[in-house]
């Protein structure tokens, strides 16, 4: 049987202990896939690329633009994105790249789970709760709000207006593009059009770029926060004890036996950070 693959990026304003927690986590799982890291402004001798390497992680140092110019210096501050820069924006860019890699590579894998990193931990083996549950093309990680929220509804609208958050984003749920998972062949398409219709916005639109094609693919599963697969505590800051209960520094579905495969944005309740900062340091 083919193996999957897990994808994450990075770039040089990143540090070791923005990097461990997810590295070390993941290789406390059983997790036996490939694991790839696209890594942006780096010249390749850096150590913490050396490091990143030595626990077996594929990485790639991309340099071109999608329009095949030459590029070694991606947009990685939200500040400075702007309409002549944003197809550069690491957010946007990385969707690219990755499909790029996978296309000339041509390498084959069963299904690819794209994750985050800075903000992500893995519980248990990822492929394990997908061999489970996943039942469709795509897996769309729902955040329990929707697109009436006030900070999602401003980022739809400056992405792609008005009348796409009324007629297309509004009644839906907020799913993120930072653990999501999909078939092989789909990831490549989804990669790749989310790149072509968020890399000219100005701003980072892969969220929002994400969430059009959730609500537009057939064959998309949503991930709800009572299945386990991650737990997304930006989506429910303010009553995120409703989602989750904790023992012995593990983080379970709220009223099951049963631990969240991700813990994703931990790092926005101090308390958690914490946690996870002791729980993975080695």
């Amino acid at each position: 049987m083919k193996k999957d693959l897990i994808v994450t990026s990075i770039s040089s304003n990143y540090s070791w202990n923005d990097l461990k927690n997810w590295i070390h986590s993941l290789y406390k799982t059983t997790y036996k896939g490939d694991v790839l890291c696209v890594c942006y402004n780096y010249n390749g001798n850096e150590e913490i690329l050396q490091k990143i390497k030595s626990y077996g992680i594929e990485i790639i140092i991309p340099n071109n633009t999608y329009t095949g110019d030459q590029c070694d210096q991606f947009i990685f501050n939200s500040g400075h994105i702007n309409k002549s820069n944003s197809h550069i924006a690491v957010h946007n860019v990385r969707f690219f790249h990755t499909w790029q890699y996978l296309v000339e590579s041509q390498l084959e894998y069963n299904r690819v789970i794209n994750t985050d990193i800075r903000d992500i931990v893995f519980q248990y083996n990822p492929s394990e709760w997908l061999d489970k549950n996943f039942h469709g093309e795509l897996l769309a990680p729902c955040e329990e709000i929707t697109y009436t929220e006030s900070w999602n509804y401003s980022n739809a609208v400056k992405s792609f207006g008005p009348y796409v958050h009324e007629y297309y984003l509004k009644s839906n749920f907020v799913c993120n593009a930072g653990t999501f998972a999909a078939k092989y062949e789909t990831f490549k398409i989804v990669c790749l059009v989310n790149y072509l219709i968020s890399c000219n916005t100005g701003i980072n639109a892969d969220q929002v770029g994400m969430n059009i094609l959730f609500n537009s693919l057939k064959n998309v599963q949503l991930a709800r926060m009572t299945d386990g697969w991650a737990l997304q505590v930006a989506g429910v800051i303010q009553n995120v004890l409703n989602h989750t209960q904790i023992e012995d520094n593990k983080f379970y579905v709220k009223d099951k036996k049963e631990q969240f495969c991700i813990i994703h944005q931990y790092d926005r309740i101090p308390e958690f950070k914490k946690m996870i900062d002791n729980t993975y340091e080695k």
